[in-house]
């Protein structure tokens, strides 16, 4: 049995002898993807000056864990307001999976053989 399933980013085919071996590059494929769509996925930072709010990218390492943080959700174009920086991080993991998951879901497929179709003549 060959597993195999296309490439999101180049259309290409490939084809695997295991379904763990489809897996492990599908799972290297996902890394890459998600990487080269980074930009879809962005945290800010409510910085409160006064009478005024401003909007800052988050530093994930340096900001501290409490304040208000904005996750921009890619499926509805908007910002989703958290309470700390861990629910930020939380929100955008998960909204990194539902982007995957429209790729990845059923993305694998036992591929069929060509010489077992079954050929009839009309």
């Amino acid at each position: 049995m060959k597993y195999s399933f296309f490439v999101v980013t180049t259309g290409e085919k490939k084809v695997f002898d295991t379904k763990e071996q489809a897996n492990a590059a599908l799972a290297d494929i996902k890394q890459a993807y998600l990487l080269s769509e980074s930009y879809r996925f962005s945290i800010a930072k409510e910085i409160v000056d006064g009478s005024n709010t401003v909007w800052t990218s988050a530093d994930l390492e340096n900001d501290p864990e409490n304040g208000v943080y904005q996750v921009f959700n890619h499926s509805t174009g908007l910002y989703e307001a958290v309470n700390s920086l861990q629910q930020a991080k939380n929100r955008t993991e998960e909204l990194k999976n539902i982007f995957w998951s429209s790729y990845a879901e059923n993305a694998i497929f036992e591929d069929v053989e060509q010489d077992n179709i079954p050929v009839t003549k009309i």
